[in-house]
């Protein structure tokens, strides 16, 4: 697999029980969770006490976002499908996937010792089920992996990423990507400016 310097440094650095990857769509975060950092995470947390959840907006979003770019790579033996209990095999874990769109989700993550947590598109939570997740990183080796588009500076998650806490914060522009030519990045500026 071909990383960039940006993606590189984050392999390197990101080693916090906290860690944000924040920037523009088509910059590479997705990319680089899907082919490197959940993996490794899972791998490196296996057969340790505590949870996996892998969290999105809803399940169709974990489908389409996560789980289908890294089963187009690992294939279905290593990256399964979203059962029943929202229960997911990934890597030889039992995972589960959970859709938190809204706050109802919350019941889902309470009560559980979560080892790894991934979250895709981090600033749409509610700040509720955020802040529930952040009593369940309990364990030494407990780790969040997250990306997000910005939002606004005033955005609760913003506050909690400026804290001086186990947190590893990494920005990245379209620029960064340098897997898309220059005129699809200079159409993704215009459309998202």
């Amino acid at each position: 697999m071909i990383f960039s310097a940006k993606q590189k440094e984050y392999i390197r650095e990101a080693k916090s029980v906290w860690n944000f990857k924040i920037g523009s769509v088509r910059s590479g975060k997705t990319y680089l969770d899907t082919n490197y950092v959940i993996p490794a995470n899972i791998r490196e947390r296996a057969k340790k006490g505590g949870g996996v959840f892998i969290l999105g907006v809803t399940e169709s979003t974990i489908e389409r976002n996560v789980l289908m770019p890294m089963r187009a790579i690992y294939g279905d033996k290593l990256v399964g499908y979203i059962k029943q209990h929202n229960e997911v095999e990934l890597f030889g874990e039992t995972c589960y996937a959970f859709g938190m769109e809204k706050e109802t989700q919350l019941s889902k993550l309470q009560g559980a010792s979560a080892k790894y947590v991934y979250r895709d598109e981090v600033a749409k939570w509610h700040q509720e089920a955020f802040l529930v997740l952040v009593s369940r990183l309990d364990k030494p080796y407990s780790r969040f992996d997250g990306s997000l588009n910005p939002e606004s500076p005033y955005h609760y998650l913003k506050e909690f990423i400026d804290k001086d806490a186990s947190i590893y914060r990494q920005h990245y522009r379209i620029e960064d990507n340098p897997f898309l030519d220059i005129e699809v990045k200079e159409r993704i500026k215009r459309q998202y400016s």
